[in-house]
């Protein structure tokens, strides 16, 4: 027996298979549509729709068996991702990489095998579209063409799954800052403006910090931008650690970063309390990659009180306002505005 070897691409099809969220899913009913109408036309003992993972091949639809996976190690198509073409075996029992295998010398007896690859939209093999039976058949070219052409229904609901991620991926980094993971300047302004909105009819108070980071341009002067990339990431991480889990945490630009503190229940207090564990936190950094460094920030905070109109801009313009008075006054500290 020949035991199908890895992909070249295996690494990168293996996260492509986990991150489509395929395997393991549901019974869907497109693909086991395709699967019966495979197995009524070729009238063969079994057709599985096979994704290859690490160590195992998953069914995500069969007719003709009673099991979901099988191990990697002894499949068909793990040979057949190997290559673009479909693979035929007329006689299973005859072809040297699987006369001994055990799923052709013992159940389910496998003599006939046509499997077709299943491409995602770069042309990475996930599994196949497969035939199989236990005795000789008959196969023409209409009949490769047909498993073929199924074979791309299978990849047309493959290809919808890809848009869906890459849709996901799309809004992700349309709000999402690249560079440490929070939300971007453009998802903190929807969420300012919404939680706005609502104050007129809130119970509760929110609070806007404006926090810069003291002292950012001496670590890149002195150590480049890629490690004031490092204090940056280092700089989020603290913040979004040290917030409760309600809290919004973003970065706006730069060294420039924002949190929104909402349903406060005794505001000044809880707001205090916030800022001092944030500074206790980064004051508690000494090194960023084996190079030693004093953390600390300037925060500015304003409030938006509890049943009062008031407007996104102008809450920015007090936090700014109250961040720079924070500076005046010696950094590493926050003020109130």
């Amino acid at each position: 027996m020949v035991v199908p070897q890895l992909a070249v691409d295996e690494t990168a099809r293996l996260s492509l298979l986990a991150s489509l969220g395929i395997l393991d899913m549901p019974r869907v009913e497109e693909i086991d549509r395709i699967t019966r109408l495979a197995a009524r036309h070729f009238q063969v003992k079994a057709v599985l729709v096979s994704l290859i993972d690490a160590d195992r091949q998953w069914f995500l639809s069969f007719a003709g068996i009673d099991f979901n996976e099988a191990p990697r190690d002894t499949s068909f198509c793990g040979h057949t991702i190997l290559k673009p073409e479909p693979m035929i075996v007329m006689d299973a029992r005859l072809d040297l990489r699987f006369h001994d295998n055990p799923l052709v010398t013992g159940s389910p007896h496998i003599v006939f095998y046509a499997g077709c690859p299943l491409l995602s939209r770069e042309g990475v093999a996930l599994g196949a579209l497969c035939l199989v039976d236990d005795k000789i058949r008959a196969w023409s070219h209409e009949d490769l063409q047909t498993l073929c052409d199924l074979a791309a229904l299978v990849q047309s609901f493959i290809f919808s799954l890809e848009n869906v991620q890459y849709k996901a991926q799309l809004e992700y980094e349309a709000n999402h800052d690249a560079l440490t993971g929070l939300p971007n300047r453009r998802a903190f302004q929807q969420s300012l403006d919404y939680l706005v909105s609502q104050q007129k009819n809130a119970d509760r108070d929110i609070a806007l910090l404006f926090l810069d980071i003291d002292n950012f341009k001496t670590y890149n002067d002195t150590y480049g931008h890629e490690f004031g990339d490092l204090v940056l990431k280092f700089f989020g991480h603290v913040l979004r650690d040290n917030v409760r889990t309600q809290d919004i945490v973003a970065r706006l630009a730069g060294d420039e970063f924002t949190i929104l503190l909402h349903q406060l229940e005794q505001s000044e207090s809880d707001v205090s309390q916030i800022c001092n564990g944030l500074l206790a936190a980064l004051g508690n950094i000494k090194t960023v990659a084996g190079i030693p460094v004093t953390l600390s920030a300037s925060i500015g905070v304003c409030f938006g009180r509890a049943r009062q109109h008031q407007l996104p801009d102008t809450l920015m313009a007090r936090a700014d306002a109250a961040m720079y008075r924070a500076k005046q006054a010696g950094k590493g500290r926050y003020f109130l505005g």
